[in-house]
């Protein structure tokens, strides 16, 4: 891990919604960083476990931040997104694409 997260202090005339989109930023760094550690192959199990439940719990924080931002900037209250998969039957069984 060769990053380092910048410390910004927030000042009076910054809006709410950019502070979170910037602590939004900021997760996703450190998301991003533990995710290296828990790759790298002299991590325990141990602690990629806990690394994973961490990165997890910050997931749900982001999303619930990113809902914020968006109802601060008046936009919809929930956005879902579909996934079609299809899956094509071949002499050798199933395929997904």
């Amino acid at each position: 891990m060769t990053d380092i997260i910048e410390y910004r202090p927030v000042t009076d005339d910054q809006d709410t919604a950019g502070i979170l989109d910037r602590q939004l930023a900021a997760c996703a760094d450190l998301i991003g960083n533990l995710s290296q550690y828990v790759m790298r192959s002299d991590t325990s199990v141990e602690t990629c476990l806990s690394f994973m439940d961490r990165i997890s719990a910050m997931l749900v924080s982001c999303a619930t931040v990113g809902k914020t931002t968006a109802r601060l900037r008046g936009g919809t209250e929930e956005t879902r997104h579909r996934m079609i998969v299809e899956h094509v039957k071949t002499g050798e069984g199933m395929v997904e694409s």
